[in-house]
């Protein structure tokens, strides 16, 4: 991940470590050992092909959650209306966040008493400027917490990136629900 120079080379797209975010754990940890616009940009580049979990809470109608309730065990039950999930917000102080995690361990206990969803770190960019209160995504609040305010959100959005197709060239894709379509955004879960 690192070459003789101590500059961080990563690849994304060919490697297992980025599934269960391996790669943007180590990045943020060496941004956090040496806060340089280096390592902070490959933090950014990372995040911006990365898929991330978002705690939350479903959201279901009132009809729905009655007929959980009478639901036996292993017997199959079926939403009769659209289930919306409805992401953690987190505070610090007078600061609002919308947290995401590299993993699931990341989220330690905290992560027990929400649902979770993976989704493209976009879908949380996207989900976080509909809050008006947030002034940003943490990641991994709880171990490694490192802050991206909205303000950089555009700036992610149109950083390259660094996932390869199949004949190996660089995609330049941006926009999964980003910031620039989020109010047509809408995080319903069936």
């Amino acid at each position: 991940m690192e070459n003789e120079n101590n500059s961080v080379e990563v690849d994304p797209n060919t490697s297992e470590e980025s599934e269960d975010g391996k790669i943007l754990r180590f990045l943020v940890e060496q941004f956090n050992q040496e806060r340089s616009e280096e390592h902070f940009l490959a933090v950014l580049r990372c995040l911006r092909d990365s898929l991330i979990w978002i705690p939350g809470t479903m959201k279901l109608s009132d009809a729905d959650a009655e007929m959980l309730k009478n639901v036996q065990e292993a017997e199959t039950f079926s939403f009769s209306e659209q289930v919306e999930f409805v992401p953690d917000i987190l505070q610090n102080g007078d600061d609002f966040f919308f947290p995401v995690f590299s993993n699931c361990e990341q989220m330690g206990e905290y992560g027990t008493h929400f649902s979770t969803m993976q989704k493209h770190f976009f879908v949380a960019m996207g989900q976080a400027m509909k809050k008006e209160n947030v002034c940003g995504i943490v990641l991994d609040a709880f171990t490694s917490p490192f802050v991206v305010p909205k303000t950089l959100f555009d700036f992610i959005e149109k950083l390259p990136s660094g996932l390869k197709g199949d004949a190996g060239e660089t995609s330049s894709t941006a926009n999964i629900d980003g910031p620039s379509n989020a109010a047509n955004t809408s995080q319903t879960e069936n």
